[in-house]
This record gives C-alpha cells, sequence and structure tokens, in this order.
C-alpha cells in the first residue's frame, strides 16, 4: 500500500501521486481555478440566456412604439396637423379635412399602415354629426371618432396590445 509509504523523493513533485505530499490540493476536491472556471461559464450561459429573452421583447416593444410615428411618416402627413401621444402609442388628428386639419387621404393612409380593415374607413367616412362619438377595434389598435361640418373629423387611434 502506498498509504504508510515515505513520500519518494526521487521523483519529481509533478510526477508524485496526488495528494501523498501536496498540500494545494486535497483529493476529491476541485481545484479552485476550476471551480472559477465553471462558476465563470454558468455566469456567461446565464447572461446569454437572459440576453436571448430580453433583447427581442425590448425590440419588439420599441418596434411598436414606432409604429403609429411610422405611419405617420410614411404617409406624409403635415407637421401640425396630428400629435402623437402617450410616448408613441397613440395619434390624434383633429379637424381632419378642414383646411387647418390632417388632409382626409393622409389620415386614410395612416389606417392603413396600422391596419385597420376598410370597414373602419368606410365607417368614418359615413359618420354624420348626429353619431356622437363611434369607436372600432382591430387587431393591436382602438380608435374613436366624431364627425361636425364645422369641426371636421376628430380620430384618436391607441395601441391596445
Amino acid at each position: 500500500m502506498t498509504e504508510n509509504l515515505p513520500p519518494n523523493t526521487d521523483l519529481p513533485v509533478d510526477s508524485q501521486p496526488l495528494g501523498t505530499n501536496d498540500p494545494q490540493i486535497a483529493p476529491g476536491k476541485p481545484s479552485q481555478k476550476r471551480a472559477l472556471f465553471i462558476g465563470a461559464a454558468a455566469l456567461v450561459g446565464v447572461a446569454v440566456v437572459a440576453a436571448a429573452i430580453i433583447i427581442p421583447i425590448t425590440m419588439a416593444s420599441e418596434s411598436r412604439k414606432s409604429q403609429i410615428v411610422d405611419a405617420v411618416e410614411v404617409c406624409g402627413v403635415e407637421a401640425g396637423t396630428y400629435a402623437i401621444l402617450d410616448d408613441g402609442n397613440a395619434v390624434d388628428f383633429d379637424a381632419a379635412g378642414l383646411i387647418i386639419g390632417a388632409d382626409i387621404d393622409d389620415v386614410f393612409c395612416v389606417l392603413d399602415e396600422l391596419g385597420a380593415p376598410q370597414s373602419i374607413e368606410s365607417k368614418i367616412g359615413q359618420t354624420r354629426s348626429l353619431d356622437g362619438t363611434r369607436e372600432a377595434t382591430w387587431e393591436g389598435f382602438a380608435a374613436q371618432w366624431t364627425y361636425h361640418p364645422d369641426d371636421g373629423l376628430n380620430l384618436l387611434v391607441e395601441r391596445t396590445g
């Protein structure tokens, strides 16, 4: 048995059996470097998984926020004829169709860009002053509007999801 034998002084330290005379390495325990490496690798793995989850969610949220702003820009709606509200999650058109408001075609262009069904555009076009406030929803959005010949079309489009 090697347990009762004195250490072999003829052999270099690296070639002696582990645990015999090496106070730095205890039998059955991983080295500190190995433990640190495993811990660092686990930490990197957790960070990669977290980034893979968080980054797409953040990017999708930012994309949704800019969708309304992008629609207004694509349609070339004249500045000052609309208001972007709620950090880009809503757009408000006041007096659309009148000289001071947005052009009706521009408003319908924005609705198209936001994926509104043509039936909603038809309902908006058929609204009378006696109808009061009308509402409609479609995937991800809700709209409220009124129409009066003196006030034009007042339309609010909001993100719902």
